[in-house]
């Protein structure tokens, strides 16, 4: 296990995504998903085995089964009115390049989405290089937006590039500000309580 990123819910439940050499007889990367509830640990402040505070198991994000690596997640945490989702994004090779796909999950580890292609999968100005791209993923307004390093041949440097997706409207407002929705959703008080 490796390279491991977290989001953490309004409820203060922690999303933990992380890559595992598990796929295609063991050699390559795929991409895991664990929800933890850290209240459950001892309030001592000492390390907890992990197994003692876990809601959901681990479960493979990624589910292509041919022999490519998926790795290097990046999660963020969407807020709407009355739910909240998960979107993360990782490098994949299922391509020629390297490429950046995200996946959206409601904070109970349900798939939302299907699997999306935020990079060109072809030779371009911001071509991924091998396993050199980086990316960061955050989420707004209906909107996800990925940031990564490629490497552009025009001028044989590295740059950053952004790539933007509109999300489609879910009937639960995600994305929407919690003062333009109907009374009664949950929503956070001044004291960070539901």
């Amino acid at each position: 296990s490796s390279s491991p990123t977290i989001a953490v819910d309004r409820s203060n439940k922690a999303h933990l995504f992380w890559e595992e050499m598990t796929g295609c007889y063991g050699d390559y990367f795929e991409v895991y998903y664990q929800k933890i509830n850290p209240t459950l640990a001892p309030e001592d402040g000492g390390a907890v085995d992990i197994s003692q505070i876990t809601e959901i198991p681990a479960k493979r994000l990624t589910q292509k089964d041919d022999c490519y690596d998926s790795w290097s997640p990046d999660a963020a945490i969407e807020e709407g009115c009355s739910s909240q989702r998960i979107d993360v994004a990782w490098k994949d090779s299922r391509y020629e390049w390297t490429d950046l796909f995200t996946r959206e999950l409601d904070t109970e580890g349900n798939f939302v989405t299907e699997e999306t292609l935020m990079t060109p999968s072809e030779y371009t100005d911001d071509y991924c290089y091998q396993n050199e791209c980086s990316a960061s993923i955050s989420v707004g307004k209906g909107n996800v937006y990925i940031a990564w390093e490629g490497y552009n041949y025009n001028n044989y440097s590295y740059n950053i590039f952004l790539a933007q997706a509109s999300k489609t409207e879910g009937d639960d407002n995600v994305g929407d500000a919690c003062d333009s929705c109907a009374a009664g959703d949950d929503s956070i008080d001044s004291d960070g309580d539901e």
